[in-house]
């Protein structure tokens, strides 16, 4: 196994775990540092997620940290963007995944480097 790999495989699994969006720093470095194609880099990208978030939500159920009137609220809405993704993906072209996913991050960074989080304090 090539040691980037590995080492960019196991960062992506702590961030995640930790709840700091690993995948976006394994996406990076599929697309960047290998010749691997943006379609093909979200699709391992969501194998690490389902098995972090299989984890994770067995952890933060025992230690009750899962607000289950805001999974109410939130996992219908959150389904419907899932099934609107896997129709949309095969019709978007790689490149302009790869420009969306750029900007996503962008903006998310932007956001919190000017935007003061209330809820933090």
């Amino acid at each position: 196994m090539n040691l980037s790999v590995a080492f960019f495989s196991f960062l992506s699994a702590l961030l995640g775990a930790m709840g700091f969006g690993g995948g976006s720093v394994l996406i990076i470095y599929l697309t960047s540092a290998t010749d691997i194609p943006q379609k093909e880099a979200q699709g391992i990208n969501l194998v690490f997620f389902v098995a972090t978030a299989f984890f994770a939500l067995i952890s933060n159920t025992k230690k009750k940290l899962i607000d289950k009137s805001v999974l109410r609220t939130y996992l219908p809405v959150s389904v419907i963007g899932l099934i609107t993704g896997f129709l949309l993906l095969p019709v978007i072209p790689s490149e302009i995944l790869k420009k969306l996913f750029g900007g996503a991050l962008l903006l998310l960074g932007l956001k919190e480097l000017l935007i003061k989080n209330t809820a933090d304090n």
